[in-house]
């Protein structure tokens, strides 16, 4: 998987490269599609998951990330699948090795969550320690079936505490940023890395990590989830809203919230 996987992620940035027809546009796009879709129908998702494009374009971006220890950089509004993503992959334990029954994720490693929240309580030696206990998982067996991954939730706080902390206790800047730094550095990375932002990051982390901006849902991305929260209701016949009820609603909350 880690080598068929860097294959899928290289395959959009050689496409940049090439002079390529309609046509063959349209057939990178259906591998990519096909094998999304493929991943996905092999999980365990809650129950009355709405599959849009930003939660599809998120599980398959991180899985492939995580796996082959590419840090990863997930960033949105509010609403972007960005939290379901780590449960479905993480905290649902899809990926779990021998003890999964999908004879293909059998073959792939075991995840192991370790989360870190950003606050306003972040310091460098606070971040430190998070990489300490990705490292003590690791130690902690013999065999290679298992893969900490850092979940770090809502980076940017984190990233603005430590610099505070920095100004008024008169200590270096570069000191208390290059642990993360270097952490992210493709060539350092021992572990799975996934951090969550509502906002943008500065250019010295998004240079060193895989950075997956998601923009906002469209219409259809909302339509899609007012159908799925809406059948989900239903099975308790709680609310029973027509086609043209449901449009409206979507149109309404698109151009209030977006």
């Amino acid at each position: 998987m880690r080598n068929n996987s860097k294959i899928l992620v290289s395959v959009l940035m050689y496409k940049k490269d090439m002079s390529l027809n309609q046509q063959q546009n349209n057939t990178i796009e259906k591998i990519l599609y096909d094998e999304q879709h493929n991943l996905i129908e092999r999980m365990e998702l809650p129950n009355d998951t709405a599959m849009n494009r930003a939660l599809c374009d998120n599980i398959f971006v991180i899985f492939v990330s995580v796996l082959n220890r590419l840090p990863v950089i997930v960033c949105g509004k509010p609403g972007c699948s960005k939290t379901s993503v780590i449960k479905i992959i993480i905290s649902i334990s899809n990926l779990r090795g021998k003890k999964y029954n999908n004879t293909y994720f059998q073959t792939l490693l075991e995840l192991i969550a370790v989360s870190y929240q950003g606050s306003k309580n972040c310091t460098s030696k606070s971040v430190e320690k998070v990489f300490k206990r990705a490292q003590k998982y690791s130690n902690a067996t013999t065999q290679a079936t298992i893969l900490p991954v850092i979940v770090f939730d809502e980076i940017v706080l984190a990233d603005l505490f430590i610099y505070l902390f920095s100004i008024w206790f008169s200590l270096s800047v570069y000191n208390s940023r290059k642990i993360l730094h270097n952490e992210l550095e493709i060539e350092n990375c021992k572990y799975g890395f996934v951090a969550i932002s509502n906002w943008r990051l500065d250019a010295s982390k998004m240079n060193r990590a895989l950075y997956l901006a998601y923009p906002g849902p469209t219409l259809n991305d909302l339509q899609l989830t007012a159908i799925t929260i809406h059948k989900s209701m239903n099975k308790f016949g709680h609310v029973q809203l027509n086609d043209d009820v449901m449009n409206g609603l979507t149109c309404a909350y698109l151009q209030l919230c977006y």
